[in-house]
């Protein structure tokens, strides 16, 4: 029973990122006015790449950038890019994160998201040999910037619950 309680507190970061993609696929599905999906997701990634990457590493990462990918509008492969990336940026810097007060990794967050946004949004052009209006790409960025202290705070209780391993 307690090595089963032990997987399941493992397996939560992941639970989350899954539930927040299957979450945004539906959304953006079935609300007509939904139509810029908020791949609440990166925050997540972001997250826990720096503070506890063992538990949400790079092959679920990849998984969930595939899932992703394969559920979403985008070209396939490009999720699952850009989520590894993002997983590797920030374990990659882990040293330095660590360092931080929450302010400085917010502004951290902030410019990382940026690259990843600019690469994402120049990758989806010539992919799909098209102009894509930078509207919504920056109303995504705006959002996750705004609510990256509210996934932040859920993802340290997360940590937390976990850390009593």
């Amino acid at each position: 029973m307690n090595s089963l309680l032990t997987g399941l507190k493992i397996s939560l970061p992941t639970l989350m990122c899954f539930t927040l993609i299957v979450f945004n696929a539906c959304l953006y599905s079935l609300i007509p006015f939904y139509r810029v999906p908020i791949p609440f997701v990166l925050s997540v990634i972001f997250y826990f790449g720096i503070f506890h990457p063992a538990v949400l590493n790079v092959v679920c990462v990849f998984c969930l950038g595939l899932l992703a990918d394969l559920i979403g509008a985008s070209p396939f492969g490009l999720n699952t890019f850009f989520y590894v990336l993002l997983f590797f940026v920030a374990n990659l810097n882990r040293r330095f994160f660590l360092t931080l007060n929450f302010n400085d990794l917010w502004v951290s967050f902030c410019a990382v998201l940026a690259s990843i946004f600019i690469l994402w949004y120049l990758f989806f052009m010539l992919v799909g040999w098209t102009i894509v209006p930078f509207g919504p790409i920056l109303f995504q960025y705006a959002f996750l910037v705004l609510t990256y202290p509210i996934m932040a705070w859920i993802c340290g209780w997360i940590n937390l619950k976990i850390g009593g391993l």
